[in-house]
């Protein structure tokens, strides 16, 4: 990979039998994927003190084990199809309900709320997910740790990777959060609504200008491409409760802003000496892509790959983009 080399990643056809139809996904999903996927699960809960709901998913043989570490409002249940392809093409999988998120604990009444105080928390949870659950139970002798992230997930990891730069042989990053898209807001007028708030007692309330879940959510309005993908899994939301979070609590946005700038400045960039991988999404409205190009000016083991085809979620965009990107993700895993 050429240091800053932005590629170019086109839709096509691609030859994947196990890449579900669209046009039959919610039969297929639910008769042949989850089915699949139940028979292999191992799930659990990292402590009591600690009370993040994982799942892991073994197999042998196999080419190595894929960390997951998913994004803002989602969960384990929302990768299962991820997860699907990630067995079927040889590798085990372990994956974890973020604080906050899914089926772990909340730090807030508001269960559908997105709160924390330090995003360093986050941070430590993937690194006791890692190493209590991972490295112990998924083949640690010998076995190549693989991280893959989203969004929110893919800022955790970031830091993650600054940190803890010899835990992950390779690592891809998917549409990171390292910048939020503030729209009209600069970030210094977040910075400080974020500030007064927290100063005066409401920083556990949701931001103004953001939503709770909503049950009536379009398809034209969401951040996947695939409209079957959406669907199937805006209705599994609707089914659980545990699942219906939206909206972040000031607290939670002061730190996904600095969190997201000390990701990106050169001096925590260089400590990255894993292989890297990061993905951008070509229609992108949630995240800011000039942190992400700054990421990547740093970087110095890895490269960025833009996906003009596709929203924010690319791992549930429409087959013939999202076949050629599940093919450059083993191609990459695969390198030696």
């Amino acid at each position: 990979m050429r240091k800053n080399k932005i590629e170019i990643l086109k839709a096509g056809d691609v030859s994947m039998p196990e890449l579900l139809d669209e046009a039959d996904f919610d039969r297929q999903m639910t008769e042949e994927a989850e089915p699949y996927l139940a028979r292999l699960v191992r799930t659990g809960r990292l402590s009591p003190k600690l009370d993040l709901y994982y799942e892991l998913y073994p197999r042998t043989p196999n080419k190595g084990t894929i960390v997951i570490c998913h994004g803002f409002t989602e969960s384990t249940e929302k990768y299962h199809e991820l997860i699907y392809y990630f067995l079927k093409n040889g590798y085990q999988v372990a994956i974890y309900d973020q604080r906050g998120h899914g089926q772990s604990f909340r730090e807030t009444k508001d269960r559908g709320l997105i709160h924390v105080r330090h995003f360093s928390r986050y941070v430590s949870d993937l690194h006791v997910f890692v190493h209590k659950i991972v490295m112990k139970q998924m083949e640690p002798d010998g076995a190549r740790l693989f991280l893959y992230a989203h969004s929110m997930g893919g800022c955790v990891a970031a830091r993650y990777l600054e940190e803890y730069p010899d835990d992950f042989a390779k690592a891809v990053l998917n549409a990171p959060m390292l910048g939020l898209n503030l729209g009209k807001y600069s970030v210094r007028s977040a910075e400080a609504i974020c500030a007064y708030k927290i100063l005066t007692g409401h920083g556990m309330e949701r931001i103004f200008n953001q939503r709770p879940f909503n049950p009536d959510e379009r398809f034209e309005d969401c951040s996947a491409s695939s409209e079957a993908r959406f669907s199937y899994y805006h209705r599994v939301r609707l089914a659980h409760q545990a699942y219906q979070t939206g909206g972040a609590s000031y607290y939670w946005g002061q730190e996904a802003i600095w969190t997201g700038q000390q990701a990106v400045k050169k001096k925590e960039v260089r400590k990255i000496r894993t292989p890297l991988l990061m993905f951008m999404a070509g229609q992108e409205t949630l995240v800011d892509e000039s942190a992400q190009k700054r990421f990547l000016r740093h970087l110095t083991c890895g490269a960025g790959i833009l996906v003009p085809d596709s929203r924010h979620e690319i791992y549930r965009a429409q087959n013939p983009v999202l076949g050629v990107y599940l093919n450059r993700i083993y191609e990459f895993f695969g390198m030696s």
